[in-house]
């Protein structure tokens, strides 16, 4: 090589390698939003990652919400776990910014759904099953939980799990405090709120109240429902104050029919007449302040069949019933069975009572009452781990079956009870049950 060249050449390289050191890079990085992909629709919380690089180094992501910024990351985890419980159910734009270190930038955006429940929080379980109410619709069996909200579960499949349907609060205002379903037509009663309506088995849920023309809405608070029977287009329901509803369009449109309104519980126990067509049953639980209080109501609730006065019409006189059921050999006898456990009979639809079961030693505590459905004028009895049977209008109770937990409302469906326990549902198929 011509030794005159050479400097010219190494001057030329120098040159080249300075003009790379000092050339801007305008190259963007690569983006791609692994999950989640268009169209999708979600509940609870979206996982958003992507995938991102670049030469030079990656500085920060930006996630935003509709425009809204909503995290940077700059520790490169390249994802953001996106709480939609607060958001209104509908479609969001998500779009991610992927800058640099040469502040390069690319941005991608994904369009998605939200379909949220009604509540504040989803509990991943069930933490305690404290419920006093129920309901059952084939295969599932409904749990309404309070503050842990709605649940339900196939209790046909034996491996099945708990569904949580929504309504969880943690004000302790909101919540599910009564449900009842109707194939795929639910309601939940929801204090503050009053009542969730789903028409769709529970996918998409509407928020109603209840319609009291001297009241604001707002200064009304909901608690139990019951679905009738016989027909159920008609529900009542309970106001806290004692202001007792009535819906004939299954509970989206309601006129105030019996009591009063205000603030405290009066009653906490609604119950159709399992065979008189449009008669139902008000009363309350445990409370000193429910003596007097047991109403029943006809013609679907629309007037008052009798009010019944614990001190004259039971002798003697009682503070409050514990349950209350219906013969179905003859539709005017009604059992109650009430404080110290003592059993009340009347033959006349409700309107006079007579004592059919002492229990002056104290010495026999039972806390609800079932008819069997299969023979008349059987009926079991339950009382904390023991169930009890009696065939001969409670002139004689038996034990028939202890089990291993307390037993919180028991139900009668399909052939089998069903009853809570702390620790979850259990069922007994009443076949299996010694009632000879």
């Amino acid at each position: 090589m011509n030794r005159s060249i050479l400097p010219i050449i190494l001057l030329v390289s120098l040159f080249m390698a300075c003009e790379d050191k000092v050339k801007p890079d305008k190259t963007p990085p690569e983006l791609t939003i692994v999950s989640p992909t268009a169209g999708e629709t979600f509940r609870d919380t979206v996982s958003i990652q992507v995938d991102t690089k670049d030469d030079k180094g990656i500085a920060y992501l930006k996630f935003f919400i509709n425009d809204s910024l909503h995290y940077t990351d700059s520790t490169l985890n390249y994802e953001y776990e996106w709480d939609t419980k607060k958001a209104p159910n509908g479609e969001y734009t998500i779009k991610v910014i992927s800058v640099d270190e040469a502040f390069n930038k690319i941005e991608k955006s994904v369009t998605i759904s939200i379909l949220n429940l009604p509540g504040d929080y989803y509990p991943q379980k069930i933490e305690k099953f404290a419920s006093r109410e129920i309901d059952f619709e084939k295969p599932f069996i409904y749990l309404a939980l309070d503050q842990q909200g709605l649940w339900r579960k196939n209790y046909t499949i034996e491996s099945s799990q708990w569904e949580y349907m929504g309504f969880s609060d943690t004000s302790g205002m909101v919540g599910a405090v009564d449900v009842s379903v109707n194939g795929d037509n639910i309601i939940v009663s929801s204090w503050s709120e009053h009542f969730w309506h789903s028409a769709d088995g529970g996918a998409t849920w509407e928020n109603t109240y209840l319609d009291y023309g001297d009241k604001n809405n707002e200064d009304l608070y909901t608690l139990w429902l019951e679905r009738s029977p016989h027909d159920p287009n008609i529900i009542i329901a309970q106001e806290s104050g004692a202001g007792i509803f009535l819906s004939h369009d299954s509970g989206y449109t309601w006129d105030f029919v019996y009591g009063t309104i205000g603030i405290g519980d009066t009653y906490d126990i609604i119950k159709w007449h399992s065979h008189k067509s449009g008669e139902v049953w008000i009363y309350g639980v445990e409370d000193m302040r429910m003596r007097g209080n047991m109403v029943g109501l006809k013609e679907n609730g629309n007037s008052l069949k009798h009010k019944t006065d614990f001190k004259t019409d039971f002798q003697p006189s009682i503070n409050y019933i514990i349950d209350l059921e219906f013969s179905g050999s003859d539709n005017d006898v009604i059992y109650s069975l009430t404080e110290w456990s003592e059993i009340y009979k009347s033959m006349d639809g409700g309107l006079s009572w007579n004592r059919i079961k002492d229990n002056t030693n104290r010495d026999e505590n039972y806390s609800f009452l079932l008819e069997d459905h299969r023979y008349p004028n059987n009926y079991f009895l339950f009382h904390e781990k023991n169930i009890y049977y009696s065939k001969d209008e409670f002139q004689t109770i038996q034990l028939i079956k202890a089990v291993s937990d307390y037993i919180i409302i028991p139900n009668i469906y399909e052939g089998h009870i069903f009853y809570l326990t702390n620790n979850g549902l259990k069922m007994i198929l009443i076949e299996n049950l010694n009632t000879n």
